[in-house]
């Protein structure tokens, strides 16, 4: 883990007397957004201070010379407004105020400010703060801890001031550098993560290890290890993950009866979680399940006839009736929902008439 230890950066000076202090811009998330893929980690400069000082040999004073400054300078970052970023301190105690919520960047920095005193002599100060990038959508990235220290000024410096060591993270103990969390994992590394996830007592560790092992097996090509550890998180870890939930029930879809059934049976599962999604995340997600659903039964309905023709079922056409109406009650539930929601219909009618349902069944909106 990398840990910038920030320094004494010299004194910030002014040739006018009147001082504007920029307040740092927020970064707003849209209530209603859907949270999409966790944005890359930060990569932060070493912090820049400037200290509150007293009156200079001449005597002349400013208004800002009470104002402490504190500059965070984002590397290779998106252009300012694209994301924002969230501080959160972990240890010791920040003099200024990092948040609540996420800041933009101006010119790719984010400067804050707090009243230090119009002194000449400063107390020392050091803390760890996490910093996460937040998408337009709200996900927000695995956090980059920087250790944050001033030695204060005048007769209050204090030299070989050691800084606050960040807390403990997974990746660290693991030996992952990187904060990315699809980062490659070596042996060792995987082997570290699967004890971590047996063994923490952390809901937090077991859910990071968690989902960087399911980012290692979704590059293997074998996808047995992925499905059985996608599985674990679902079961285990976090039932309400929809983008894992419907990325489960798609790689069921199209590999025969059995993963259909599944297909069918991990979309209703992660509708099971819809009543606590917002309204525009409710929409489109809901869309995309039933879709799939739809799509799963169909494959299950000619799979059934497809057996019955064969002579397969012993006489017995009662399970291939069955597949087939189900085939048809999926595909209409699709298409009422896509009407309802005003999105596309038009995937939906194909499904439910190749279930050999009529158009005007397929089509009626009456509750039957």
């Amino acid at each position: 883990m990398r840990v910038w230890l920030m320094m004494f950066a010299g004194l910030w000076t002014h040739s006018a007397v009147a001082c504007t202090v920029r307040s740092p811009l927020g970064f707003h998330v849209p209530r209603d957004a859907v949270p999409g893929d966790k944005p890359a980690a930060p990569s932060v400069a070493p912090p820049v201070a400037a200290r509150g000082r007293g009156a200079r040999p001449t005597g002349r004073m400013t208004s800002c010379d009470d104002i402490g400054w504190l500059t965070f300078e984002f590397l290779q970052a998106p252009p300012d407004g694209d994301v924002g970023y969230l501080f959160t301190v972990v240890a010791g105690q920040a003099p200024m105020r990092l948040g609540p919520g996420p800041m933009a960047t101006r010119q790719g920095r984010i400067t804050v400010s707090w009243i230090d005193g119009a002194m000449p002599d400063q107390e020392p100060f050091s803390f760890v703060v996490n910093v996460q990038t937040v998408s337009k959508t709200g996900a927000r990235s695995l956090p980059l801890p920087v250790a944050v220290m001033h030695p204060g000024t005048g007769r209050l410096m204090q030299t070989g001031v050691v800084p606050l060591t960040p807390p403990s993270t997974l990746a660290g103990d693991c030996g992952v550098l990187s904060t990315a969390p699809d980062a490659p994992l070596s042996d060792e590394q995987t082997a570290c993560m699967d004890a971590a996830f047996v063994q923490s007592t952390s809901a937090e560790q077991r859910a990071e290890a968690s989902l960087r092992l399911i980012a290692r097996a979704d590059g293997l090509p074998d996808k047995r290890e992925w499905e059985r550890l996608v599985r674990r998180h679902l079961e285990e870890v976090d039932g309400a993950d929809y983008g894992l939930g419907l990325d489960f029930a798609v790689h069921h879809v199209g590999s025969g009866p059995e993963s259909a059934e599944a297909a069918i049976r991990w979309a209703d599962e992660t509708l099971g979680d819809s009543a606590n999604w917002r309204r525009n995340a409710y929409m489109s997600r809901v869309y995309a399940l039933k879709k799939l659903r739809a799509v799963a039964a169909g494959e299950l309905w000619r799979s059934a006839e497809a057996l019955d023709e064969q002579d397969l079922v012993a006489n017995d056409s009662q399970p291939m009736q069955a597949a087939q109406q189900r085939a048809r009650d999926y595909a209409r539930e699709f298409y009422r929902f896509a009407l309802m929601s005003d999105q596309a219909s038009e995937p939906a009618l194909p499904l439910c008439l190749s279930a050999g349902a009529t158009q005007e069944w397929c089509t009626s909106t009456s509750r039957d």
